[in-house]
């Protein structure tokens, strides 16, 4: 006998059949068809379904929940995913330079010397992460992979560089090894990170800010290189409080009572906000806004369900406003208070 399966296969018809069983306005119309001949059921409805459901307890829709509306809440969102992933690799890119260019210059540029354990913290805690980190850098540095650059190095050169093997690393392999860095060495990468902000914020408020915003945007990533959208409910890296006002420092970008209301702690909103924060070129921050400006300005009147698109997004309506003021705060301050460590 045949076993029972929780999800069995459905067709296109069956998908359609099941969507207006649930309430859903749909046409079985070759639109429809290629839409989830293209993106899949299970992408458009279980991804964004929560946002038109009566209740969260079952899967019927809100009385005029279209196929149409799901389907535009799922084109904003890959737009944002695309841009959020275009400028999280900026701040990785960027990452790996300064590392680079710190362990070659304090540590030598062959890997048996910068990779020696003496160069990196001996706390307990990072003993495990350091020793795993460096069996993963040893064998990009002895044994890469075909069709890498640490790859062509290794055959070809008597070493590799710290600014090679960057290149082939992942960014949560890079983020780990900025955490087994010295203090002196995480400041130096932190404050180059981070010129933006009062001259009398501590390294220690940086640092923490800075290490969460990390693991944020790799979350981000790798939630948006999976396929899935923008905001997942099982990310659990969070901007801290204090280290955050203490960069931001205006109630008009962000207010302590929206902080705790859950705004700006692992949202969206967050994630603009450590963007801005991390990314130092002003150009690049620019082009930030610009691309955002051209996805979200189509969207800025528009209803669905008697609430913004922007709301939701769990964003404020004057986002836009927002980070505008964000980024001219930053670019104020780059101004007046250029980066005082030798790049």
């Amino acid at each position: 006998m045949s076993p029972i399966y929780d999800k069995p296969f459905k067709t296109f018809h069956e998908q359609i059949a099941l969507m207006q069983s649930r309430g859903v306005i749909v046409n079985e119309n070759s639109r429809t068809f290629e839409i989830l001949s293209s993106i899949s059921y299970f992408s458009l409805m279980n991804g964004y379904k929560n946002t038109f459901l009566k209740s969260p307890n079952d899967d019927i829709f809100i009385d005029g929940t279209t196929f149409e509306m799901i389907y535009q809440i799922y084109l904003l969102d890959s737009s944002i995913a695309s841009i959020l992933l275009k400028y999280i690799l900026i701040v990785e890119r960027s990452l790996k330079t300064k590392i680079a260019y710190r362990v070659s210059q304090g540590y030598d540029v062959h890997h048996s010397k910068y990779l020696d354990p003496n160069n990196y913290s001996i706390r307990p805690a990072h003993k495990r992460k350091r020793n795993e980190l460096f069996s993963y850098l040893y064998n990009f540095c002895t044994k890469p992979y075909r069709n890498t650059i640490s790859y062509y190095y290794c055959k070809n050169k008597n070493h590799v560089p710290p600014w090679i093997v960057v290149n082939d690393i992942t960014f949560n392999k890079t983020i780990d090894w900025y955490e087994i860095m010295k203090a002196a060495d995480k400041t130096y990468i932190c404050q180059n990170m981070i010129p933006y902000g009062d001259p009398s914020i501590n390294i220690a408020d940086k640092k923490e800010f800075f290490i969460n915003a990390l693991h944020l945007l790799h979350a981000y990533r790798n939630s948006i290189a999976h396929g899935n959208k923008i905001f997942s409910p099982h990310i659990r890296s969070l901007l801290p409080k204090r280290p955050l006002f203490l960069l931001v420092d205006d109630s008009s970008i962000l207010s302590k009572n929206e902080y705790n209301a859950g705004l700006g702690q692992k949202d969206l909103f967050a994630v603009f906000v450590s963007l801005i924060l991390l990314v130092n070129n002003m150009d690049l921050i620019r082009s930030f806004f610009l691309d955002l400006s051209y996805v979200l300005d189509d969207y800025t009147d528009e209803m669905i369900m008697n609430r913004t698109y922007f709301e939701l997004l769990g964003l404020p309506n004057d986002i836009m406003d927002r980070l505008l003021l964000l980024s001219s705060k930053k670019a104020t301050f780059l101004n007046d208070y250029p980066c005082e460590v030798d790049l």
